[in-house]
């Protein structure tokens, strides 16, 4: 070999080397700059002897577009569209030869869900006139911000994508794992818009609708389409007492009449694990009650979804009411949840009347015409009623502490006679007087009562006569007359 051989031989090693050198180094570089994504840069490095081979992907995010485009395609269920403020990305493959940078450009492919042929290979075009103009130095970056300027330009010259349009080749799909069919590619670009709006979100500051204090996106729920923002204090604080007050509908935006369901995602941000799956439970439990063909089998160690068949729904069935279980073969009335009675009434509880008045208060309509078919519209309205009933004499009337007939004090002093069977009363404290002198009680220094016998009295009750035993007013429970 010749010294001018030789020289051309070293001269080119020490190319290989610098070029392997540039080439670790731009990788580099980009990782530093990626560094806040660890998603956008890829590669591997396969040592051969003295040389490598690089090869990688670098995902190119895009700004959010100056006006929103519709994307849309067909399925088998019928056309759909949304509206896309944020592109997915491209991604740009390479593979870097020995000689780059300082002879051969990178081998390279352009991928995204959106782009056609035409725009591929005008993307295409503008990375080989970039390398051009800068033939002999790291490319990769300039590539990567020559996709994103092109692609931008492109886009905010569109306002509709038609995906059933765009063919994508197998090469392509293969490298992102992203499905041929166009409603896939829509919901990847769905998703894609979503995660990319909360991102932006989460770099401000907002005030929350309800404590008014300035939050940062990250400590703040947004709620769309509406668009209202609220603390996730405030909505959780929200979310939990409608857990508490058993709510079997989906939880909205917090703004009154605002009718915004709350992502999976936010209710997750939200309520703890253990109050999420609470509520999923609600919200199921809810749904079947609204099935006037479902109910749930009353032992409590089942607690089994019972599906009716239709002739107990149209009331043609010999067993009229009667719910079996197909998991542990209980036979039940699917009125009043007891043991099957046959054709005789249902026998309410306390406890199942406050369930039934419950459900009633908080239904809405169809709910509430759900409850009418399972039960009865009969049976309801006379069950609410009673209960009704026993509320406003629980919190209006007091029990005689002898006889426990139910008494309301229209009006006078706290002194009371029942009429039923004779006995005073202190209505203050429930303690039965004396006959002799039942104003005793009252003034006896020390007692709970001392000076209160005209406590609760209007200013006009108390210039009437002490004793007004007629104003006292008994709630007979029983069809006993009064001996009073």
């Amino acid at each position: 070999m010749s010294g001018e051989e030789e020289r051309t031989e070293k001269h080119s090693e020490e190319r290989k080397c610098s070029d392997c050198e540039e080439q670790k180094d731009e990788l580099m570089a980009l990782e530093s700059i990626f560094c806040d994504r660890s998603d956008q840069l890829h590669y591997s490095i396969k040592e051969e002897g003295l040389h490598s081979t690089i090869d990688g992907c670098v995902r190119v995010n895009l700004p959010k577009l100056e006006k929103p485009i519709i994307v849309r395609c067909n399925d088998a269920k019928g056309s759909k569209e949304i509206k896309i403020n944020y592109m997915s990305p491209l991604r740009l493959t390479f593979d870097l030869p020995h000689d780059y940078p300082s002879s051969s450009a990178p081998r390279f492919s352009i991928y995204a869900v959106w782009i056609t042929q035409d725009e591929r290979e005008q993307l295409s075009s503008s990375l080989k006139d970039c390398w051009r103009e800068y033939r002999g130095m790291p490319i990769l970056f300039a590539w990567t911000q020559t996709l994103e300027d092109e692609a931008m330009r492109m886009l905010n010259a569109k306002s509709v994508i038609d995906l059933d349009a765009i063919h994508l080749d197998d090469s392509s799909d293969s490298e992102v794992g992203v499905q041929q069919d166009s409603g896939e590619r829509l919901r990847f670009m769905s998703e894609y818009e979503e995660n990319a709006s909360q991102v932006d979100f989460e770099k401000g500051w907002y005030d929350c609708e309800v404590c008014f204090d300035s939050k940062s996106g990250k400590e703040s729920v947004k709620f769309m389409p509406c668009g209202h923002i609220f603390c996730i204090g405030c909505v959780s604080s929200y979310y939990r007492q409608r857990l508490k007050d058993l709510t079997t509908r989906r939880l909205e935006c917090l703004r009154e009449g605002c009718e915004s369901a709350a992502t999976q995602a936010q209710l997750k941000l939200a309520l703890a694990k253990e109050e999420f799956e609470r509520y999923e439970s609600l919200l199921l439990a809810g749904t079947l009650d609204l099935m006037s063909d479902v109910v749930v089998c009353p032992r409590i160690a089942c607690g089994a979804h019972v599906l009716l068949d239709a002739e107990q729904l149209n009331g043609t069935s010999l067993t009229p009411n009667l719910g079996q279980c197909s998991l542990c073969n209980y036979t039940f009335c699917i009125i009043c949840k007891k043991t099957y009675h046959g054709l005789d009434d249902c026998v309410f509880d306390a406890a199942l009347r406050e369930e039934l008045l419950m459900k009633h208060e908080k239904a809405s309509a169809d709910e509430r015409e759900a409850l009418f078919r399972r039960y009865g519209r009969k049976k309801v309205e006379r069950q609410i009623e009673w209960m009704q009933s026993d509320r406003w004499m629980a919190q209006n009337s007091k029990p005689c502490p002898r006889c426990r007939v139910k008494i309301e004090k229209a009006d006078g002093c706290n002194k009371i006679h029942c009429a039923k069977c004779g006995v005073n009363f202190c209505w203050l404290c429930g303690t039965e007087l004396g006959k002799k002198n039942p104003y005793e009680h009252f003034n006896l220094p020390g007692s709970c009562c001392f000076n209160r016998l005209f406590e609760g009295m209007e200013e006009s009750d108390s210039e009437g006569e002490e004793d007004e035993e007629d104003d006292w007013i008994p709630f007979l429970e029983d069809n006993d007359s009064s001996d009073g």
